[in-house]
């Protein structure tokens, strides 16, 4: 691909059941839910949302990639956040009972009649009573001690037919022209992968989506892969108002992972500041031609 047209993304459909087809998708965003302290969460609930409309980009609006029917009926967002995609899903399709679920209470009390949240641990047993006809995740790659319990879990809730669509991103970044060599930005990548594996956090490879759902039951299984640039650097008008937003969206998930830099790896906190903020020169160079895979 040329620098001047990062675009691809990553979405896999796969079917729940041998005899209906159900896509489970994959697609993503770079930054997974990190553990916040108080004091940052109004930030990251603000992120969180930056990442929603990140996504409205490069979907072009649309809210999903799976063939849905004219009118859903049960639909379930795992780690639904702030909670507004299972919100502006719900306003678009009123024939849909909507059910996001999270570990953190930070969704709003005014929601969609068709919509309520559940504060749940997606690695805990699902008690839903009855099955869905979506289910849908959004960058949770290093949210999850086995994402293929997560997996094996939506393929065991789902309804003949029914569809299970994931949107993750890959580290490390990518470059094509060797200019992401040797700056802190990958270095960044490395030592966050390293760290979060050390602390029992190993991120998940949404590359590798499409045969773990085969491997837990689904068939059919269908991936889109895209890309976001990581700032203004691309010439297409598109990409580069994405790469603004992301730049954006990377320049507060660069210092959010810094716990695990000093209790993973064992620095101290002047010595990883420093290194964030070598980081962050480099994600607004738009001399580095870098993006990450989605």
């Amino acid at each position: 691909m040329t620098t001047e047209a990062p675009t691809s993304s990553s979405e896999r459909v796969a079917d729940a059941h041998d005899d209906a087809t159900a896509p489970a998708s994959t697609g993503g965003g770079v930054a997974a839910s990190i553990a916040t302290s108080a004091p940052e969460v109004d930030s990251e609930m603000d992120r969180l949302d930056l990442q929603n409309h990140i996504w409205r980009l490069t979907l072009d609006g649309r809210l999903h990639f799976a063939p849905l029917p004219d009118l859903p009926q049960r639909v379930l967002d795992i780690g639904t956040g702030t909670g507004i995609w299972a919100i502006e899903f719900a306003q678009r399709y009123p024939s849909a009972e909507v059910i996001g679920s999270d570990l953190s209470p930070i969704q709003p009390d005014f929601v969609p009649p068709n919509c309520h949240f559940e504060i749940d641990d997606a690695e805990d047993e699902w008690v839903y009573g009855q099955p869905f006809q979506y289910i849908h995740g959004r960058t949770l790659m290093n949210c999850f001690k086995d994402i293929s319990t997560i997996f094996a879990k939506a393929y065991d809730n789902l309804s003949p037919g029914g569809y299970f669509e994931m949107q993750d991103g890959c580290l490390p970044f990518r470059c094509a022209d060797g200019t992401l060599e040797g700056t802190a930005l990958l270095e960044w990548c490395t030592n966050t992968l390293s760290g979060s594996a050390a602390v029992g956090r190993t991120w998940a490879d949404p590359r590798n989506y499409k045969s773990i759902m085969e491997s837990v039951g689904f068939v059919d299984v269908t991936e889109t892969r895209l890309k976001w640039p990581l700032n203004t650097w691309p010439k297409d008008p598109k990409l580069k108002e994405l790469g603004m937003w992301v730049c954006e969206d990377m320049r507060q998930i660069l210092p959010a992972v810094k716990r695990v830099y000093t209790l993973a790896l064992g620095w101290d906190v002047e010595r990883a500041d420093a290194f964030i903020e070598r980081a962050q020169a480099d994600l607004r160079n738009r001399r580095i031609h870098a993006w990450t895979d989605m």
